[in-house]
């Protein structure tokens, strides 16, 4: 019983963990994209475009489970 909930408190902080670094990575996409800096935007999209789903499936998870 012991072990179910540190197990729960640690996907918990993974969860957060890795928001927070989805987070971290599409700013600097944005930031890239916003001031131009990059002559190909293709990566910086694709970062966008991967990172929409994660960022609900973490939502999702996150109010699912009530972590």
């Amino acid at each position: 019983m012991y072990e179910d909930s540190i197990i729960k408190f640690m996907k918990r902080y993974l969860w957060i963990g890795l928001i927070i670094v989805t987070l971290i990575v599409d700013w600097t996409a944005l930031d890239d994209i916003t001031t131009g800096n990059e002559p190909d935007y293709l990566g910086e999209w694709v970062t966008l475009y991967v990172s929409v789903p994660i960022l609900l499936l973490s939502g999702w998870k996150i109010w699912k489970n009530k972590l």
